[in-house]
């Protein structure tokens, strides 16, 4: 595709108009604290393995050159429903195929009450709620929490209904150093905090996911690195979207934010961000709004119409920006709006 426009930029560019697709690139991770296994640690330990439909999980951590700790568990590679009856509360049990070591549980089709998961040092856990409805009845924690000071890794929660009830804490909150976080095939709705907090993150990954009616954010990601939000709505929260402080490459795609009581998707202080075909509607502040991203900006085919204010909004963006086939128009502001833009501006056709 050929370069119909190239423009250079310091002041201000107001247009209705148009707008590109930059191939994100994965990027591999390694957490600091990452586990290593050890194959004489292994053999010594194989013993906690004996049961039938179990294998051995062996870490072995070296949080620095001096020391090690060595610890080991039997996991289990079985999928485990639990065992519950629609109308109560799934609190203890699902907390405890967690702790046991589950790393596949499955919430049956029904409607339960629950007053906060940990899964502080949970590795490998998937959580899938298919046909299940799960109420907030605390008031203390989240939903489903990682705290500060710990962490998890290659957590998925797959399906469900996940409701606030309301409550004055957010459904989803992933605090810590975590990895390798997937939320897919899910609602989450009804806070009178946010539907999702996630911090210190490294790859995030949202997928088929409605989060609506949160008096906070939809989503908040601060300070995260990579994050991937694909087929998902986002609607009647404060914002649909934010993103501050987010390294690495960033991309919301095929995405709905509409109807939201300010921005629908906003991006601060963050390295890169890809936007491409999302629809963005009705919301009472900017359609769109990036400012101080740092390095580049690339949407293409995304609709932004009947915002509050600006239908496309692009700020302090220091790097290049590219569009391709934006379409802004019937906002209350300018149809797109870029001002301290010092990079090259490039419209593609």
């Amino acid at each position: 595709m050929k370069a119909k426009k190239i423009l250079s930029s310091s002041a201000m560019l107001a247009m209705s108009g148009m707008m590109l697709l930059s191939p994100t690139s994965d990027k591999a991770y390694t957490n600091s604290n990452q586990v290593y296994a050890d194959s004489m640690v292994q053999e010594q330990y194989s013993d906690l393995a004996a049961d039938a439909g179990q294998e051995l999980e062996v870490s072995y951590q070296r949080p620095n050159a001096a020391k090690a700790a060595v610890t080991a568990k039997a996991v289990s590679t079985k999928a485990y429903t639990l065992k519950v009856s629609s109308g109560k509360d799934i609190t203890t049990a699902l907390q405890k195929a967690i702790d046991d070591g589950y790393t596949d549980i499955v919430i049956p089709k029904g409607t339960y009450t629950c007053s906060g998961i940990s899964l502080n040092e949970a590795y490998g856990v998937t959580i899938s709620a298919e046909g299940a409805t799960i109420k907030q009845a605390g008031k203390s924690q989240p939903l489903v929490y990682v705290s500060n000071s710990h962490e998890a890794s290659d957590i998925v929660i797959n399906g469900g209904v996940w409701d606030g009830n309301n409550g004055s804490m957010p459904v989803f909150r992933f605090y810590g150093d975590n990895s390798n976080i997937t939320i897919q095939n899910a609602v989450v709705q009804n806070s009178k905090d946010a539907g999702i907090r996630m911090r210190y993150t490294q790859t995030a990954t949202m997928e088929n996911v409605t989060v609506k009616n949160h008096s906070s954010y939809g989503v908040i990601f601060d300070q995260v690195k990579d994050i991937s939000v694909s087929k998902s709505t986002f609607t009647n929260n404060k914002v649909g979207i934010n993103m501050d402080g987010c390294k690495g490459s960033n991309q919301v795609v095929y995405s709905t934010c509409t109807n939201n009581k300010d921005a629908g998707i906003r991006f601060i202080d963050g390295s890169e961000i890809t936007l491409n075909y999302n629809e963005v509607h009705y919301n009472n502040g900017q359609g769109i709004s990036l400012e101080n991203v740092s390095d580049l900006v690339s949407m293409k085919g995304n609709n932004s119409k009947n915002n509050d204010k600006a239908g496309i909004r692009i700020v302090d963006c220091p790097g290049k920006i590219a569009f391709s086939r934006n379409y802004a128009y019937y906002n209350g502001d300018s149809g797109v709006y870029l001002n301290g833009c010092k990079g090259i501006i490039t419209l593609y056709k």
